[in-house]
Order: structure tokens, then C-alpha cells, then sequence
């Protein structure tokens, strides 16, 4: 048998080849690799030496060779190679930028299409260069991450921005690990290049439409298509009460005040699970139990293959617009119900006149014993009775007959002190606080009895029996700031009269209605409803506007505002820019349940230069306070749901012993002093005030204090 016949078919060739060049005397010699056939029938690779041996004439005479077994060598090697290869495919076909840097951070090995069609530079460029995209501002980034990776670490994910070959911008994340020779030294790294610059600019997408939804100004819902909420911003959970957490899950209904008709809620489903939009206004409930107005879009979401996923809901809080507009609707119906009682009392009091003459007529004419006497005098006095409900009529339409005089109001105040004490009875005080050097006023000296007598009546009977009236006097200036949130203001500098008492006060429903003709809370018998009315007139007719601060068990205060009498034009009211003593730096904590006046107050001191924080309710400001490392001054409104201002005041000052406290309220401060809520001597300001008024008592405290607290409560 031949020894060629074991050789594998591929290879047999080889060795025919050394023999026929052997023979031509070619070659005496060969080493070559060839594969052969084992005894099994399986491959194996060996390694041959073959020589010829030739006689003494120098002819072949036969030929030696050696094989050696190399298969495990042979397999070890084309394993290699298909590792290199799949390697060398890898990295020429990932999309992502592969780079072989020396010890210098030079481009040595591996610069990868990818990395060309990403940084825009061929290979032949950079062979031997610092990566091209090192400028001059990140080079000591650069020599921090290559001084890392020479020390054995590697990098994983670091974002870097750069700009490519034409001066683009690129973000890319960086993975790199040092490379080793066969004995363990590091050569060099390897770098990795990601290419996330459209995820970055997603993410700053996704990041803008993050702060735009939680920073929006009105409050934004998410709900799965059963109405499960999966989202709430940020102005849902300040404006509700409610937190992020209890809100998860829950159906928008817990917001339901009852208010809304149940029709409108089916309106809204029946609409938006049928592709469209519902727009539409909600008198809905906040945690607290406190109602308020939205106006509200809501539309559903749809995916990809326009399926409906989601509703979302974007509200608007018209709480304030909705009680401007209220405002406003009083102010017409009272300007409307004015002209008609003014035109019916005019036609009745004529008529009146008639009847009174004609019975004064039939009385002189008759004797004392004549039997009509008595029911002469019965007409006389009833159309009498009648003539003044018509006087009443007509002052609150203003078209009651008048002459102005120009009045000290505290001269003319103090002359019917002695007949209002009579009026109001013996058990009541009567306490009268009026202010120096008061500015005059025009109007007619019996229209002021006739505001006060309507006035002390009405709080006598909210009395009782024991009880507190109180008259003041004071000069106050408005500006425009606060006229603009208050309906029939105007700016300017006037004179205020308020009567006070600490009877048994009114609710909202009711004091919405107080100045209606014929509105009475009294007994059939006891009171015509145009008391009030009256003094709500005679304001009017003489350019003035009236306040009513009240809560049922804390009385009333009816606050009266007459314009200041001058032959001059009244200078504009001074605003604190105008005043740099009235400004300030401090850190101001306002707690008040008016979200209006809320507002208004921290506009007025924001303007002043101060850093102002905002709470609707006293476990609101006790949770604020403890957020934050400062605060020199508590302003808060005297009369709250959760707790009272000094009440609140003293678990303040465990928090700031240093703080100072001014307390604010509708009432006056004679009467927040007879309910025992706050010494008289404790700082306080009377609303409404006007912004300067408000920056010099601010700036008084503060000053005064010296930033601390010098009263105690309670």
C-alpha cells in the first residue's frame, strides 16, 4: 500500500508534487502540512519532512520522511482564525463606534466604519492622531478617563458631548477597557462609542414636558379608560388637598361637591367615550371640604392604532373669577333694584301725599268725639308709616333729597352719641374710637344718623341682650392693585367709618343678601329688610362703597368708605417704591383662607422687596414653616377654620423663637379684643388696607422687634 493513499483526497496532490520535482531534481526537500485519514476514518492533521536519499551515481534511491501530529495545534489555530474573523465581522458592522488607542491615546489598532460615519473621519486620517474630537476644553477629561483606564479600571456609560468633522454636536456614551499583551501588561484600552444624541434630545423633550405639565398653572389629569387616575400634577394636588399618593387610583368623582347636576357628569362620559371633547365648568370639592370652580377640556388619548388608552383632563380654577363675576351680578341687580324702588317710591310717595293731606283735611273739620276720629288718625298714621318705608326706598335708590355740607365726621359723629345709646339699650356698650385729624367729608350730616341709627339697630338686635357695639374712624388709601380685585372700588384717599358688634354674626348665603330691599332675618313684624338697604343708598349717593366682614358667633363689622373732601386734585396714592424705608428683604409667612386676598397680599409685598411664602390654612403654614430654614415675620388672618391666629402663632414660635407676628381681619380690632382672641395689644391691621398701609405696618414690626417676638399669646 502506498503511503499517499492515506492521505485526505484534498491533499493527496502535495505529495505527488514533491516527488515529481524530487525526481526532476528540483528540490532534495520539503516541510508541508497535509491531512490524513486515520485507521477510523477520521481527519488528522500532521506535519511532514520528507528527503531523498540517493546512491553513489546520484540517482533517488528512496526518500525518509517524518510526520508529526499537529492536529490539536491545526484546530487550536482555525479556531482562532474564525474567533478573529467573527470578531473582525463584528466590529466592522456594529453600529457603534469601536476605537483602539495606544499607550499615548493615540488611534492605533481599530477605527471601525462606524466610527467613521459617526465622527465623520476615515481611518487613514487618524491612524497614529489623538482622537480628532478632543479640543482644547475637554482634553483634561480626556487625559482623567485615559489615566483611569491605564490604571486597570475601565469606564461604563459616560456621557460626553463633542462635535464631529463638520463642527456638529454629538452626545455619545463612552465604554472603555485597557487591553493586555500574552503577559499581562497593559498595551493600550479599547474605546466604545454610543451615539445617544437623539435619545438626549428626547430626553430634554420629555424633560421640558415634564416641567410644563407640573409646573403648569392649571391642574392636569390622566385616567385609564375606566376613569382610574394613573396622573396628577403638581397644581392638582395644591389646589385639592389631595396628595399624589391618595390620588392614584381613585375616580375623579371624589372631587364631587353635588353642586353639579348628575346630567352633566353623563354629558361628559357619553362624549368623550365616543372620540370627542368635552368642554364645561364644575363646582367641585377639595379635601378639606372647601368648594371650588373649574373650568375644565377633557379628551381621550389614543395609541398608535387610534384606540382610546387614556382621557385626559385639563382644569382651570375659576374660583376667583366666578365670585368677581358674582360680585358683579350683585352690583347690577342692586344698581337695578335701585332704579326700580326708586321709580315705584316716587309714584307711591306722591300718592301717599294725597292720602295724608285728604286725612289731615277730614281731621280738622271733624271734633275730638266724632266717631271717624279714630279711623282718620289710622289712615293718617299707616300712609305716615308708608311715607318713611318710601324715605327708605328712596335713599337706597339715591334719589332721596339731600344737601351736603362739609363734615368733621367725628364732630358730627360725637353729636348723636348720647341718642345712639339709647337706641342700642342699657345692657349694650357703646364704644367710640375715632382717629385724629380726620379728613373731612360732604355729605348730608342727616345721612350719617341715618347710616349710624340703621346701623347700631341692626346690632343690637344681632346682640341681644349683653353685648358690644363700637364706632370708628379712620383715614385710609386704596391704589390700584387692590381695586383691581375688589368690584366697585376706587382709588383714591377716604374717610372710614365702621360699626362693629359682637352679636351673633351672619354666613355667606346670608350676608349675599343683606342689602336686598325687604331682606329680612327678623320676625314677621319686627323689621321692614330696608335698614340696611338704606345705608347701602346713602353710600352709593355720596361716591362711597361698603365692606361687611362676618362669621356666625364673631359678630359684625359693617366698614363705610367716604371719599376725603378737597378743593385740590387728590395726589395718586404713594406706592412703596416710592417709600425705601418701607421696603425690605424678610422672609414673610401669609396664612389667610381668602385665596383672593391671599393673592393680593403677596402681590403687595412682593412689589416691597420681600421673600413671601403662602398658606390657605394653618396646618398648610405649620408644614411650610417646617421646609424652610427662615422666617422673620408671621401675617396671619385672626379668624380661621382649623385654628385661630394666635393659636397658630404659638406653634410657630416652637418652631422660630425669634418670629415675629402680625395678625389681620375684617373685623376691628376693638372688636377681635371683646372675643378674647387677641390682646389689644398684640400687632394688627384692619382690612381692607391699601399697600402702603400694609408695607409701613410690616416694616414697623419688623422694625419694632428686632426680629423677635415680644407678646405672649394667650
Amino acid at each position: 500500500m502506498r503511503f499517499n493513499d492515506l492521505t485526505h483526497d484534498e491533499d493527496k496532490a502535495i505529495g505527488e508534487v514533491f516527488v515529481k520535482r524530487a525526481l526532476a531534481g528540483e528540490i532534495e526537500s520539503t516541510d508541508f502540512e497535509k491531512r490524513y485519514l486515520n485507521k477510523s476514518g477520521n481527519i488528522v492533521w500532521a506535519h511532514v519532512s520528507s528527503a531523498f536519499i540517493r546512491n553513489t551515481a546520484g540517482e533517488p534511491q528512496y526518500f525518509i520522511t517524518h510526520i508529526q501530529d499537529i492536529t490539536e495545534r491545526k484546530r487550536a489555530q482555525m479556531e482562532l482564525k474564525q474567533s478573529n474573523d467573527l470578531l473582525r465581522t463584528i466590529i466592522e458592522t456594529v453600529p457603534v463606534a469601536i476605537i483602539g488607542l495606544d499607550m499615548d491615546g493615540k488611534v492605533r489598532t481599530v477605527w471601525n466604519p462606524a466610527a467613521e460615519k459617526m465622527l465623520g473621519w476615515k481611518a487613514q486620517e487618524v491612524m497614529g492622531r489623538i482622537i480628532p474630537t478632543m479640543s482644547e476644553e475637554n482634553r483634561e477629561e480626556f487625559r482623567r478617563f485615559r489615566e483611569l483606564i491605564l490604571s486597570g479600571k475601565t469606564l461604563k456609560g459616560v456621557d460626553v458631548r463633542r462635535k464631529i468633522r463638520d463642527g456638529s454636536p454629538i452626545d455619545y456614551s463612552v465604554y472603555a477597557s485597557p487591553l493586555h499583551d500574552t503577559e499581562g501588561s497593559i498595551t493600550g484600552n479599547i474605546a466604545v462609542l454610543v451615539d445617544i444624541t437623539e435619545r438626549k434630545r428626547t430626553e430634554q423633550s420629555i424633560r421640558k414636558l415634564s416641567q410644563v405639565v407640573e409646573q403648569s398653572p392649571v391642574s392636569i389629569v390622566i385616567t385609564d379608560t375606566e376613569a382610574g387616575i394613573e396622573f396628577v400634577n403638581t397644581q392638582f394636588i395644591q389646589l385639592t388637598g389631595y396628595t399624589y399618593a391618595e390620588a392614584m387610583g381613585q375616580n375623579p368623582r371624589i372631587l364631587m361637591s353635588g353642586e353639579t347636576p348628575l346630567d352633566e357628569y353623563n354629558r361628559l362620559w357619553k362624549t368623550i367615550t365616543s372620540g370627542g371633547v368635552w368642554k364645561g365648568e364644575f363646582c367641585n370639592r377639595k379635601k378639606n371640604g372647601e368648594l371650588f370652580w373649574e373650568r375644565a377640556i377633557i379628551a381621550p388619548v389614543r395609541d398608535a392604532d387610534s384606540i382610546i388608552t387614556h382621557y385626559v383632563a385639563v382644569k382651570e380654577d375659576i374660583t376667583e373669577r366666578r365670585k368677581l363675576e358674582e360680585q358683579l351680578r350683585q352690583f347690577q341687580k342692586m344698581e337695578a333694584v335701585g332704579q326700580l324702588a326708586g321709580g315705584v317710591a316716587h309714584d307711591f310717595n306722591n300718592m301717599l301725599g294725597v292720602i295724608i293731606g285728604y286725612a289731615e283735611l277730614a281731621l280738622g273739620k271733624i271734633t275730638p268725639e266724632d266717631s271717624l276720629r279714630k279711623n282718620l288718625e289710622g289712615i293718617l298714621a299707616a300712609a305716615s308709616r308708608s311715607a318713611e318705608i318710601t324715605r327708605q326706598l328712596l335713599a337706597f335708590a339715591r334719589k332721596q333729597t339731600i344737601a351736603p355740607k362739609v363734615l368733621d365726621l367725628n364732630k358730627t359723629i360725637n353729636g348723636t352719641l348720647k341718642l345712639l345709646r339709647r337706641l342700642i339699650g342699657e345692657g349694650i356698650e357703646l364704644d367710640w374710637v375715632p382717629e385724629t385729624e380726620l379728613w373731612p367729608v360732604k355729605m348730608d350730616p342727616s345721612q350719617v344718623d341715618q347710616i349710624l341709627a340703621n346701623l347700631c339697630v341692626n346690632a343690637r338686635d344681632a346682640i341681644g341682650d349683653v353685648g358690644k357695639v363700637t364706632i370708628e374712624t379712620h383715614k385710609t388709601v386704596f391704589d390700584d392693585a387692590y381695586c383691581a380685585e375688589h368690584k366697585g372700588f376706587q382709588p383714591g384717599e377716604y374717610v372710614m367709618l365702621a360699626v362693629s358688634d359682637n352679636g351673633i354674626g351672619m354666613d355667606k348665603p346670608t350676608m349675599e343678601k343683606i342689602f336686598d330691599p325687604f331682606f329680612t332675618t327678623k320676625g314677621i313684624g319686627k323689621g321692614t329688610g330696608l335698614g340696611l338697604s338704606t345705608v347701602y343708598g346713602i353710600v352709593r349717593q355720596n361716591a362711597g362703597f361698603i365692606n361687611v366682614y362676618s362669621e356666625p358667633g364673631y359678630g359684625s363689622t359693617f366698614r363705610i368708605y367716604l371719599p376725603r373732601h378737597t378743593d385740590i386734585t387728590v395726589q395718586e396714592p404713594k406706592t412703596c417704591s416710592e417709600h425705601l424705608n418701607l421696603r425690605g428683604h424678610e422672609t414673610i409667612l401669609i396664612v389667610e383662607d381668602e385665596t383672593l386676598h391671599l393673592k393680593m397680599v403677596r402681590q403687595m409685598l412682593e412689589i416691597c422687596g420681600y421673600r413671601v411664602l403662602t398658606a390657605s390654612s394653618p396646618s398648610e403654614a405649620l408644614s411650610a414653616a417646617k421646609t424652610h430654614t427662615v422666617i422673620h415675620l408671621l401675617l396671619s388672618d385672626v379668624i380661621m377654620p382649623e385654628m385661630n391666629g394666635p393659636d397658630l402663632a404659638k406653634k410657630m414660635m416652637f418652631l422660630y423663637p425669634g418670629i415675629v407676628c402680625l395678625f389681620m381681619s375684617g373685623y376691628t380690632g376693638n372688636i377681635i379684643a371683646s372675643h378674647s382672641i387677641l390682646d389689644e395689644s398684640v400687632n394688627f391691621i384692619q382690612k381692607p388696607f391699601s399697600k402702603q398701609d400694609l408695607a409701613a405696618k410690616v416694616r414697623e414690626v419688623l422694625d419694632s422687634s428686632s426680629g423677635k417676638q415680644k407678646k405672649e399669646f394667650g
